[in-house]
């Protein structure tokens, strides 16, 4: 009876050693690996459009996405709110007390590089030896420009990563900054010839990127290294391609009906949802939950009670980015710009006069909020753009649906680059700079410029503050320009209650250890190889 067990079980155990390896490796069905999946043109695009979702998903569906980081970090706005303590983290970007412990730097930092992983996954896995290869490859190759973009002016020295690593090469080093900023140009010059024009691009492609687009990155990443001459002569190639132009009327250029339009050079896709609040799907592997525009309810004015808009057809949110007086209003009227003023920030009795609008609290009288106060952390007015315009909402929940796209780069933005550039390149070009920067002055319809060197550039930083405001590049122009200290140095400092009081916050102002972001505190703790930055 022993012998007949010992015999059956060497006889299984003969066959199991003769199967082949083939047998042995059977693949797992339905499933399918990343070196087998970009097999067909159709897996292929789902790959890019993998990586344009990503951005998309951190840039919209997000709710402290890094436009409302950026424009948080600028002397623009107050954080905001319903009261002190809403948002600890915005509170926390606005007022410069972020630490390596704080969730933003450390969202951005992993969205950042999971977006790199996408594009490098794709490189890696997609031949060069097709028409619709190389552009897909080109494709990728300018989204992780961009991703490195922002590490590397937020965070100075970071990992520089190009391929998808193995478990036991997690903990990278920090590379130098201007090996990050060579990738950048590496890849840019590498996409650009494959690239098509905007013009060549199909109704269904304009939400890709375009020549245009990845020539006025290239040009931003140089002007950000002060390579000036190089900017210019890239700025100057999108120019040339008179595949841009400047809407004619700038109180409609972040507007829904201005999408992938004449100004757009790069811009994120946001769909209206069919999902309403809180039935959302559930988030997957990497943290997507739906399309909703998540951000956009921060950014309408205060409900409650607080803003009634009478005619003005303006939906009310969380309260949040809220204008302060001086470094808005107050600078258009400076400036005599009337017209973009009231396109991005109106006074309180502007809204009364020309809406029949309200902002104060006329209903909730107590000790918290007396009757007549103004909305927590705000000054007597309203922010126009970015806010929730009813007409950009859509079912099935029109508060919390907005599906208005993110302009990354405008027209606008490229032509005051391109004058920055000419004015401060080696051999200054101010006729060619005062040809650009009045083109955006004429839309606001103001008088031309005539002032030349260091007024000129003066005057081109005035005109960015103006044109851009709201729209995330404050921030960055003063760092590079070197002017965040002086600027920002009693940001957040004093905080107005609503009730003709302030808030005093210890420790808030621009620093020097500001100039670079903190690494966060999980990145430290998980790759010995990691370094933090000064004052952290």
């Amino acid at each position: 009876m022993k012998t007949k067990y010992i015999s059956t079980f060497l006889i299984f155990i003969l066959i199991l050693t003769g199967c082949s390896e083939d047998f042995l490796d059977t693949k797992q069905q339905g499933v399918a690996t990343v070196e087998d999946y970009y097999s067909t043109e159709e897996e292929i695009l789902e790959g890019i459009l993998g990586c344009y979702d990503w951005l998309q998903n951190c840039w919209i569906n997000i709710e402290y996405i890094p436009l409302m980081t950026y424009t948080m970090m600028s002397d623009e706005v107050y954080c905001g709110g319903s009261r002190r303590g809403d948002a600890t983290r915005l509170e926390e970007a606005n007022e410069y007390r972020m630490g390596s412990n704080s969730d933003l730097p450390a969202y951005l930092f992993n969205q950042a590089y999971r977006g790199i992983y996408r594009s490098n996954i794709l490189l890696e896995n997609v031949e060069d030896n097709s028409a619709f290869n190389k552009l897909v490859r080109a494709e990728a190759k300018v989204l992780r420009a961009f991703w490195y973009f922002h590490l590397v002016f937020n965070w100075g020295d970071v990992p520089l990563v190009t391929q998808t690593l193995t478990p036991s090469e997690y903990a990278q080093p920090r590379a130098p900054a201007s090996e990050v900023w060579a990738q950048m140009e590496t890849d840019l010059l590498e996409a650009i010839p494959v690239l098509p024009l905007k013009s060549q691009q199909s109704e269904r492609d304009k939400a890709r990127v375009s020549k245009g687009a990845a020539q006025s990155l290239l040009g931003k990443v140089y002007l950000f290294q002060e390579k000036f001459s190089e900017a210019a002569a890239e700025f100057q190639k999108v120019i040339d391609s008179e595949e841009y132009d400047l809407y004619p009327d700038y109180s409609r250029v972040y507007r829904f009906d201005t999408e992938l339009g004449i100004e757009s050079v790069l811009e994120i896709m946001q769909p209206i949802s069919s999902y309403a609040r809180g039935a959302e799907p559930p988030r997957d592997a990497n943290g997507v939950i739906g399309e909703r525009s998540r951000w956009r309810p921060f950014y309408g004015p205060k409900g409650g009670g607080w803003f009634e808009g009478g005619t003005l057809d303006l939906k009310t949110g969380f309260n949040f980015a809220l204008p302060i007086y001086e470094n808005t209003y107050q600078v258009f009227v400076d400036a005599g710009d009337s017209v973009r003023r009231v396109s991005n920030v109106i006074s309180e009795s502007e809204l009364a006069a020309w809406y029949g609008g309200n902002i104060r609290n006329p209903l909730y009288a107590d000790a918290n909020n007396p009757e007549g106060t103004l909305p927590w952390s705000s000054d007597s007015c309203l922010r126009m753009k970015l806010t929730k315009y009813m007409d950009e909402s859509g079912p099935p929940d029109v508060h919390y649906n907005w599906g208005t796209n993110v302009r990354l780069i405008r027209y606008a933005d490229v032509l005051l680059m391109a004058a920055e550039a000419y004015n401060r390149k080696p051999s200054p070009d101010d006729e060619t700079a005062l040809q650009y920067v009045n083109e955006v002055r004429d839309r606001a319809e103001l008088l031309p410029l005539s002032v030349t060197g260091d007024d000129l550039f003066e005057a081109i930083k005035t005109e960015r503050r103006l044109e851009l405001m709201f729209e995330g590049h404050r921030y960055h122009d003063l760092i590079r320009w070197g002017d965040a200290a002086d600027v920002l140095k009693d940001q957040g400092k004093q905080i107005p209650r609503g009730d003709g009081t302030w808030l005093e916050i210890a420790g808030a102002g621009f620093k020097e250890k500001n100039w670079l972001w903190p690494i966060p505190e999980q990145e430290m703790d998980v790759n010995p190889k990691m370094t933090q930055n000064p004052g952290y």
